[in-house]
Order: structure tokens, then sequence, then C-alpha cells
């Protein structure tokens, strides 16, 4: 299955061009370069990588949802860091 289709954030967006890399909000239009991770962010009003999105376009419902894939997914990738660690040691 392609990445497009198995990721939350394409529901939300798409791609400009036939890049994946260069990435149009649904919503009200923002291009964001560096991928749908960094479109999520923005809509999820999760600042860092990039600005949080300002826009009251975006549904409230989207938002919380991408927030907490968001969140799901950094708690996942810390227990297969610490448990490659552990086998590491071991």
């Amino acid at each position: 299955m392609p990445p497009k289709q198995r990721d939350i954030g394409w529901e939300h967006a798409t791609s400009v061009g036939g890049s994946l890399k260069l990435v149009k909000c649904n919503y009200y239009g923002k291009i964001v370069h560096g991928g749908i991770i960094r479109m999520k962010h923005h809509l999820a009003r999760v600042s860092g990588q990039v600005e949080a999105c300002l826009k009251l376009k975006v549904p409230k419902e989207a938002s919380t949802l991408l927030r907490k894939y968001l969140s799901e997914g950094s708690k996942e990738r810390a227990f297969i860091k610490a448990k490659k660690e552990h086998l590491m040691k071991s």
C-alpha cells in the first residue's frame, strides 16, 4: 500500500505537483515544504518543526485527532527505542 493511503494526514492535505515533500492544506491552501509529517504538525497546532496553524478554518476535531495521532506515534517510537537499547545492553 502506498504511503499516501496509509497516513491519516492525507485526509486533510494533498500533494503538490506529485511530490510527497510539498503538501497543501485542504482547508485553506497553505503549502508546507517537508512532507505530510510537517503538515500534520501544522494542522494539529503543534509548534516546533513548523508554524502552528492559527486559522480557524481547520475543524477542531481534525486538529485534535491529528494531535492524538502524533502523540501515539511518539510514544510508540520511544518504546521501540527503549527496547532496542535494552537489547543492545544484553
